[in-house]
């Protein structure tokens, strides 16, 4: 190979990584949407107690859709939940933005790995979708965690579902020893 045919090689490959390492900085505007809203409404997990208050709404139709939009998210962390009922805590609905904030046990959360986190958020953002919600994922402490979100901005417009980086996650592959050869 000539130094020409090297040049452009080199050209090529780094005009590929540049525009990989662009492309990828657009799903870290979907971390920046994951934002609490101060007046939401607390719902338990606990089937009985799951009322949303200050739904200023009289519509009886409204208040039905609502119902079942709560029994949903109830089923959902009944489903879903990977510890028995014990990874959601609670989750916060706010009708007015179309928004359900999980917040999960922060203990539990860590011991799912890339997929058992993804494969949650996928399950319980599917259920939030089918009724026009966004989802996020907060830990006690208010972190942000995971987002499932419908994407405006980008062309064609698509729901996109985001996790933050705990470390080390099931898709890292660990770099093998290769076998020392005597002759070398």
């Amino acid at each position: 190979m000539n130094v020409c045919s090297r040049v452009i090689y080199l050209v090529g490959l780094l005009s590929i990584l540049i525009a990989k390492s662009a492309i990828a900085q657009d799903t870290v505007k979907i971390a920046n949407a994951c934002d609490r809203i101060p007046d939401q409404v607390s719902l338990s997990t606990d089937n009985t107690k799951n009322t949303i208050k200050g739904n200023n709404s009289s519509d009886n139709s409204a208040n039905s859709a609502s119902d079942s939009t709560q029994t949903s998210f109830w089923w959902a962390t009944e489903q879903f939940d990977p510890f028995g009922g014990k990874l959601v805590q609670q989750w916060l609905a706010h009708p007015q933005k179309q928004q359900i904030n999980l917040v999960v046990n922060w203990q539990l959360w860590t011991l799912l790995d890339y997929l058992g986190r993804y494969r949650f958020v996928n399950q319980f953002g599917t259920v939030a979708r089918k009724y026009g919600y966004s989802l996020n994922v907060f830990n006690q402490n208010e972190r942000c965690l995971a987002s499932y979100k419908y994407n405006f901005v980008s062309n064609p417009p698509k729901w996109e579902l985001y996790l933050a980086n705990l470390g080390k996650d099931s898709l890292q592959v660990e770099p093998q020893q290769l076998p020392q050869d005597e002759n070398f």
